[in-house]
């Protein structure tokens, strides 16, 4: 974590307190305090398996997180579902092989050591009719893919990610290995992170959130009453 993030102190908790002043900043500074910072980070090659493929000490999400801020392209050659897929009306999936697309964010379930990434995937076709009788052709729709089950294990219905050169900064990837090809990374959030998950500023967090649910609550009521 880098310095310039450890910005949020305990009178900014009087600010999340009070509604008369703008939270907007504080909450800004304390998602860079959760964010990674790979360039902080000093990843490298923990061993070579058995295949020859290097096994990175970096944890995925922390080398996902800048390919998300880069919306970068990738590539899932297989995947398959933990549950049948809901198919909406007028919308279908011309393949379940190689869904790509940019990468738009990483997400968590909450009660569950279980994460993912959601991509825009190109592989889905939406058909709309319009009020004047056209149809219209969408591509591409916004789809979660599980990565990480909730045993902490890698879900097994998926095995590699293509990373597409799509303008993302190779020194991503020097940071790891400047001659491989492929990588394998051991765990998306390491187990043993907990401890420095739960801190002030985990509470720093939840008071936050308390604070945007009632705030957002009264905007609502404010646009139903104007």
């Amino acid at each position: 974590m880098s310095d310039d993030r450890k910005t949020v102190t305990w009178k900014d908790l009087e600010v999340i307190k009070d509604r008369t002043q703008d939270v907007r900043p504080v909450c800004t500074r304390l998602l860079g305090i959760w964010g990674y910072d790979l360039d902080k980070r000093k990843p490298g090659i923990a061993f070579v398996d058995a295949d020859g493929i290097p096994v990175t000490d970096l944890d995925l999400a922390a080398f996902m997180t800048p390919l998300v801020e880069n919306r970068t392209v990738i590539n899932v050659p297989k995947y398959k579902s933990r549950r049948a897929a809901t198919v909406k009306e007028g919308q279908f999936t011309t393949s379940k092989d190689n869904r790509h697309g940019r990468l738009s964010g990483l997400t968590s379930k909450q009660g569950s050591f279980s994460f993912g990434i959601r991509i825009e995937d190109m592989n889905v076709i939406q058909m709309k009719t319009g009020d004047d009788g056209t149809t219209e052709t969408e591509i591409g729709d916004y789809r979660v893919l599980l990565l990480q089950d909730v045993t902490g294990e890698w879900y097994e219905g998926w095995s590699t990610i293509d990373i597409l050169p799509t303008g993302l900064p190779k020194e991503i990837f020097q940071k790891l290995s400047a001659a491989a090809n492929a990588l394998k990374f051991p765990y998306f959030i390491h187990p043993n992170r907990w401890p420095s998950f739960y801190g002030k500023y985990y509470a720093f967090a939840k008071v936050a959130i308390t604070r945007l649910e009632d705030q957002m609550k009264f905007m609502r009521a404010e646009v139903k009453r104007l």
